[in-house]
């Protein structure tokens, strides 16, 4: 399932450079795996522009939430920020073909002390997508700050 009101669809076309999935895994008594859509207004605030359940993280899922979304809000965001996950990024590749797609560094850090060295050296190859002077050249709305509440 897929939702946005008006106000996250008028929040959208105001906010839509950087968008931030955080989702929430299983935590509620139906199972379902819980995705906000979150962006940054021009008051440093955080803001809804959607949200979604979903059954499983399957590519599959992944893709119909992303391609709910473009149909809702008829544009890509320009960067969209996420945690690590394999299958959502893969959808996010296919559904958001052209978007920037960055990893958000709070779900690196927090997972970092607890890896081993070839957990280390992926996250190495992945610099590019999660640490910021790689990409300072495009703007990040302040979102970078808040991808984690």
């Amino acid at each position: 399932m897929f939702w946005v009101d008006e106000t996250g669809r008028e929040n959208y076309n105001k906010f839509s450079d950087v968008i931030s999935m955080d989702a929430t895994y299983r935590t509620n008594r139906y199972n379902m795996i819980f995705v906000p859509f979150t962006a940054i207004n021009n008051h440093d605030k955080t803001i809804n522009v959607g949200a979604g359940l979903i059954s499983d993280e399957t590519i599959e899922s992944y893709s119909w939430l992303l391609e709910a979304f473009l149909s809702s809000h008829k544009k890509k965001p320009t960067m969209i920020l996420s945690d690590m996950d394999a299958t959502l990024s893969c959808s996010i590749a296919k559904v958001f073909e052209g978007c920037t797609h960055r990893l958000c560094m709070w779900h690196i850090m927090s997972k970092m002390p607890s890896k081993e060295n070839k957990w280390l050296a992926d996250m190495f190859n992945k610099r590019d997508k999660w640490i910021p002077s790689y990409f300072r050249d495009i703007p990040m709305c302040g979102l970078i700050d808040y991808i984690s509440i």
